[in-house]
């Protein structure tokens, strides 16, 4: 028995994507210095879609292995602020997490310490 489920992630892979915190504004809003400027924040969840899906960003304490890329996706951007901002789509690249298909999750190259996985 190798705690493997029949889709092929492990055991100890499901527990990490299912224990880490959901946090906000990761990647969609949180470092962007035209919100930054304007000095009220949107409230909006760190998101990134690939081939049409929506992967949802979740913090983790230590950066998961990746294995080469998953291709691009494409950060929604946040106007979610007041008064509404300019904010435009940022295409970003993505890589595999080692042992995980990336049709369960994902990990943006520029921010490793967030997990971003396909919620059922």
């Amino acid at each position: 028995m190798t705690g493997r489920r029949p889709g092929g992630v492990s055991l100890s892979m499901r527990r990490l994507l299912l224990l880490v915190p959901l946090v906000c504004g990761l990647a969609a809003c949180g470092d962007s210095k035209e919100h930054a400027s304007i000095g009220v924040g949107g409230t909006c969840i760190a998101t990134v879609v690939r081939d049409g899906v929506t992967y949802y960003g979740e913090h983790v304490d230590q950066p998961p292995k990746t294995e080469g890329s998953a291709g691009t996706g494409v950060v929604p951007p946040c106007i979610d602020t007041n008064p509404p901002t300019n904010a435009a789509a940022e295409r970003v690249d993505l890589l595999r997490v080692q042992g995980v298909d990336p049709k369960v999750a994902v990990v943006l190259a520029s921010q490793p310490d967030a997990v971003y996985r396909v919620r059922p």
